[in-house]
């Protein structure tokens, strides 16, 4: 038996915003991080040692809806196979802060499924299968040009 599964670039709403998928696989952006163990305390060993994450580069990206259906018109697969990333166009989401940056988490999605304008010029980030990225963020507020 075989299963074929399409795998044409979909995005999909979210209660918090969107989230994009090739065929079944759910991509993230992978937040450049710094990491921490600590090997003692509550339950942590040298073995097993509590392991913590926190940014060190941007994260607070927003994105533009593409519309139902296929994304592949606006969205650039780079790469075949394990290794292939999505490439979306994205804007940084002023809103969208960590209110308590000293927390051991990232920071929550912003409220609401309201469209916010971005800040700075449109770049490319490249996404990467969920499971790749140990920090990530899988579900990206919409953003909006406040000319158009």
């Amino acid at each position: 038996m075989t299963l074929d599964f399409s795998m044409t670039v979909r995005q999909e709403w979210f209660p918090a915003g969107l989230a994009f998928y090739r065929g079944t696989l759910l991509y993230s952006y992978p937040i450049p991080y710094r990491e921490t163990k600590k090997t003692r305390g509550f339950k942590c060993t040298e073995r097993c040692p509590a392991r913590s994450f926190r940014p060190t580069g941007p994260w607070n990206w927003g994105v533009r809806f593409c519309g139902a259906g296929d994304c592949s018109a606006e969205v650039e697969t780079v790469g075949t196979g394990r290794s292939a990333k999505l490439r979306v166009k994205a804007k940084r989401v002023a809103e969208w802060v960590d209110p308590d940056p000293s927390r051991e988490v990232t920071p929550f999605p912003l409220p609401g499924t309201g469209s916010f304008e971005g800040q700075g010029e449109e770049t490319r980030i490249d996404l990467v299968p969920m499971a790749s990225a140990p920090l990530r963020v899988s579900v990206f507020p919409e953003f909006h040009d406040p000319l158009h």
